[in-house]
């Protein structure tokens, strides 16, 4: 009887540490597929659990470069792990805390040996200023301007004083002028509605500064104003957007290597948006830096507004609709679905 209760009892452990390593093969396999490039699990703000496709967010407007009519590509891969890095760090209390006593995300300095000579081209209210910024941290190498700001100068822009800024010294060259083709450009845009408004409320301050905000009143005591630099900002914008299409786009004498950055997917996917560009920039970016940059990104120059706006009549929303609806198709003409604007006229929300 013994020997048969011993036999029994070590017949019922073989069975326990067979399901034991089975069940721990069960969870590291599936350890293994959520963490694989075929699916990111991870829990939304409302606390459920989503599952995401590791390509969501490739979308149109996506990447620019080079000779378009041969298929070239800008790449700005998606790192296997992305998007559960934005997840983690949308989520962690007090992630930005290891920065904050960080004035930039790395020493700024001019580059050491010259670099291509890159324009960062846009309308007046379409955010270069940012961008400016964001390429400072991304790079350590300052960004230069055609203009000069004293204001920018002093806080964060020593490039403004250059008097050559296309000298191969700094990341790239701000310029309102599409004119200006030099060896690579960054295009950026932005929808012309809020192109409008930040430029507007830009000038409507007493020193014309970047980021400080006026109340949403001034459009209706300046009237009048408004109602010029919506023709005004409108026609320049249609203009310069012709302009980039004829001579850099489909332009077959000269092949400028060029990037398109449309300043709403810059705001909404700010990681993939840098990736980009730092592709483009032919520079590196780590996920550390990209941490670093996503808790600095704001920098010192970004206009802040909470108040949603809309002054623009029927009449002037069909005169910037009409040019929205023209230039996307002859962008799509251009360079396909990837170039076209990331909204539709109706689409536009004012912020």
């Amino acid at each position: 009887l013994c020997e048969l209760a011993m036999s029994f009892i070590q017949q019922k452990k073989f069975v326990c540490i067979c399901l034991l390593i089975l069940i721990l093969a069960m969870l590291y396999t599936l350890y293994l597929m959520c963490n694989s490039n075929y699916c990111i699990i991870h829990c939304t703000n409302n606390g459920n659990f989503k599952k995401k496709g590791n390509n969501e967010n490739l979308h149109k407007g996506d990447l620019i470069k080079g000779d378009l009519n041969k298929g070239d590509l800008n790449k700005g891969d998606l790192n296997k792990g992305d998007n559960k890095k934005e997840s983690i760090l949308q989520d962690a209390p007090g992630k930005c805390k290891k920065y904050a006593n960080k004035t930039d995300c790395q020493p700024l300095h001019y580059s050491y040996t010259p670099l291509p000579r890159t324009t960062l081209s846009s309308i007046p209210g379409s955010g270069n200023t940012w961008v400016r910024h964001l390429l400072q941290q991304m790079t350590g190498i300052y960004t230069g301007s055609r203009y000069f700001d004293k204001v920018l100068y002093k806080n964060g822009f020593p490039g403004e004083a250059k008097v050559i800024p296309w000298d191969g010294s700094v990341i790239a060259v701000k310029s309102h002028d599409f004119n200006d083709v030099y060896d690579k450009m960054i295009a950026l845009i932005r929808n012309p509605y809020d192109m409008i408004l930040a430029e507007f409320k830009r000038v409507s301050t007493p020193s014309k500064n970047h980021s400080v905000n006026i109340a949403n009143t001034i459009f209706q005591q300046r009237k009048n104003e408004f109602t010029n630099k919506v023709n005004r900002m409108g026609s320049r914008w249609f203009t310069q957007m012709n302009i980039f299409v004829n001579k850099v786009i489909i332009n077959t004498t000269r092949k400028t290597p060029f990037i398109v950055i449309h300043y709403e997917n810059l705001k909404q996917h700010l990681r993939h948006e840098l990736r980009r560009l730092a592709d483009f920039l032919n520079t590196s970016i780590t996920n550390e830096l990209l941490d670093c940059i996503e808790c600095k990104s704001e920098g010192r120059h970004h206009r802040h507004s909470t108040e949603k706006v809309d002054p623009f009549t029927l009449q002037q929303k069909l005169f910037l609709n009409n040019y929205i609806t023209q230039l996307n198709r002859t962008l799509k003409k251009a360079c396909g679905e990837l170039c076209v604007f990331p909204y539709r006229p109706h689409e536009i929300t004012m912020t």
